[in-house]
C-alpha cells in the first residue's frame, strides 16, 4: 500500500476527464445542431461541406437573378401589350381613312390621333424600363466581347503552317502551329459548332487528320482511314458539355483514345495522330502540332530525319477557327443563373419604337396613303406579336430554369445537412451516456480517494 502517488485516483481522474470532454463536445453539437462546428470535427466532411453551401448560396441567388429576368421580360412585355392596342387603334384610324366618304378636313383630324398614337409609341419605347434599365430603347445590355473566332483561338503558325519548315538541321524541332483555347468559355463555346482544322503528313504519303468539333453533342465519332500511315482520318468531338479550353482539349483526348488507330502510340501529353505527326499538350488550354522522327521520340529526343524533305510539305489549316462571325449585340441581358462563371443564359429583347416596327411619319392624309398604311400597320402588328412571342418563350424558359435550380439547391441542401447537421437522437444517446460515465467516474474518483484511508489505522 502507497500513498505518494494515488495511482487508482489519477486514473479514475483521467477517465473522468476523457469522458468531460466527449460531454462537452456533445452539448456543443446539440446547442448548435451542427456534427461539424470546427475543421477538428470532421476535416474532410468540413471542405465538402462548405463547396456545397458555395453552391447552395449561388444557386440560391440564381434563383432570384432568374425571377429578375422573368420580371423584365414580363414588363417588356407588358408595354408590347399595350403598343398592340395603339397599332390596332392605328389600323382602325387607317381602315377609316381610306373610305372615300371623308372629307379632307375629317382625315386631318385622324392624321392627329395616328401621329399623337406614333408619338407615344415611340415614349413607350424609350422610357419601358427595369431596375432603371432600358428594356425597349437603348438597352446598352452585355456588349460582344468578341467579334470573331480569331479573337477567342490563338492559332500561332512556324512560316506558313508547314511541318518541314518547323525542323532544323540541328535535329531539334519546333510546332508548325500551337492551337489555344484559354478564351473559350460556356458562353461563346456555340461559336465551334462545324468547326475546326486539319494537318497533311510532311513526308509526302497524303495521310490526312481533320477535326471537327461538335456543339450539340457529347459522343464523338471517327470516319475514314483506321490504319495509321494511310488515308485520311475525319474525328467529329462532341463538346456539348465542355465550359473552356481544357474540357475541350481533354475531348480531343477522349475521342483519340477511344479510337485509336492500328499502329498508334498514346502518352498521358503526347499523342501520335498521323505517322508523321505528334499533338503535343503545351498547357491546360493548349496543344502543338509537330512533325515526328521515324520512330516516336518526345519533343527533346526528336531525330534529324526531315532535313532531306524537299519542298514545302505538312500543311496545317486554322483558317476555320479565325472566322468573322459576331455572337451577340447589345439587345442581349445576361442572367446569372448559376454558380460558376458563364451558367446561364441570355435574354434578348428587341428595339421598339416606331422607325423599327415600320409606322414613323404614318400618313393618313389622303385615301391612297391610308391605303398604303393599313399594310405598314399590318407588318408592324406582327413584328409586334413575333416579338411578344419571343418574349414569352424565353420567360417559359426562365421558369423552368428557376424549377430546376430550386430542385438543385434542395437536394445539394439534404445532402449538405447529412454532412454537417446533428443527429440530435444519437447524440443525446451519447450525451446521456456521457453524463451517467461522468457521475460514476465522479464516484471512482471518491472510493479512490477513501481506499488510502486504511493507511491511517496502520500509523495509530
Amino acid at each position: 500500500m502507497v500513498v505518494a502517488h494515488n495511482l487508482t485516483a489519477y486514473n479514475a481522474q483521467r477517465q473522468f476527464n476523457l469522458i468531460n470532454n466527449s460531454r462537452s463536445k456533445s452539448t456543443e453539437k446539440l446547442s448548435s445542431g451542427y456534427r461539424i462546428n470546427r475543421a477538428a470535427d470532421d476535416a474532410a466532411g468540413l471542405a465538402i461541406s462548405e463547396k456545397m453551401r458555395r453552391q447552395i448560396r449561388g444557386l440560391t441567388q440564381g434563383t432570384f437573378n432568374v425571377q429578375d429576368g422573368i420580371s423584365a421580360l414580363q414588363v417588356a412585355e407588358g408595354a408590347l401589350a399595350e403598343v398592340h392596342d395603339m397599332l390596332q387603334r392605328l389600323n382602325e384610324l387607317s381602315v377609316k381613312s381610306a373610305n372615300d366618304t371623308l372629307q379632307e378636313t375629317d382625315r386631318d383630324y385622324i392624321q392627329q390621333e395616328v401621329d399623337n398614337i406614333v408619338a407615344e409609341i415611340d415614349r413607350v419605347g424609350e422610357t419601358t424600363s427595369f431596375n432603371e434599365r432600358r428594356l425597349l430603347g437603348d438597352i446598352q445590355g452585355t456588349t460582344p466581347e468578341y467579334s470573331s473566332l480569331s479573337d477567342l483561338i490563338h492559332c500561332s503558325s512556324i512560316g506558313t503552317g508547314k511541318m518541314s519548315e518547323a525542323i532544323l538541321a540541328n535535329g531539334y524541332y519546333h510546332p508548325a502551329a500551337t492551337l489555344d483555347f484559354s478564351g473559350i468559355n460556356s458562353r461563346n463555346i456555340s461559336m465551334l459548332d462545324g468547326k475546326g482544322f486539319s494537318f497533311v503528313c510532311p513526308m509526302g504519303c497524303g495521310e490526312t487528320f481533320k477535326f471537327t468539333f461538335d456543339t450539340t453533342s457529347d459522343d464523338s465519332s471517327r470516319t475514314g482511314s483506321t490504319t495509321l500511315g494511310s488515308g485520311t482520318h475525319y474525328y467529329k468531338v462532341g463538346i456539348k458539355s465542355c465550359k473552356n479550353g481544357t474540357d475541350i482539349i481533354n475531348s480531343m483526348w477522349n475521342a483519340l483514345n477511344t479510337y485509336q488507330l492500328t499502329g498508334q502510340q498514346i502518352g498521358p501529353n503526347n499523342i501520335q495522330v498521323a505517322h508523321d505527326n505528334m499533338l503535343v499538350k503545351t498547357g491546360s488550354n493548349s496543344f502543338a502540332i509537330y512533325g515526328i522522327g521515324e520512330q516516336y521520340p518526345t519533343p527533346a529526343g526528336a531525330k534529324n530525319w526531315y532535313k532531306t524533305v524537299s519542298g514545302n510539305r505538312g500543311d496545317v489549316d486554322c483558317s476555320e477557327l479565325t472566322g468573322g462571325e459576331i455572337l451577340n449585340d447589345d439587345r442581349n441581358l445576361w442572367i446569372q443563373a448559376g454558380t460558376e462563371a458563364g451558367h446561364g443564359m441570355f435574354i434578348t429583347i428587341n428595339r421598339v419604337n416606331g422607325e423599327t416596327i415600320g409606322v414613323r411619319n404614318l400618313n393618313v392624309s389622303t385615301q391612297e396613303d391610308a391605303g398604303k398604311s393599313i399594310d405598314r400597320v399590318k407588318g408592324a402588328i406582327k413584328f409586334i406579336s413575333t416579338e411578344r412571342s419571343s418574349l414569352g418563350a424565353q420567360q417559359n424558359r426562365l421558369e423552368h430554369t428557376y424549377k430546376n435550380l430550386m430542385n438543385i439547391v434542395e437536394n445539394t441542401q439534404a445532402a449538405e445537412s447529412q454532412i454537417r447537421d446533428t443527429d440530435m437522437a444519437r447524440e443525446m444517446v451519447q450525451y446521456s451516456l456521457s453524463n451517467i460515465l461522468a457521475q460514476a467516474g465522479q464516484s471512482m474518483m471518491t472510493q479512490a480517494n477513501q481506499s488510502n484511508q486504511g493507511v491511517l489505522s496502520l500509523l495509530s
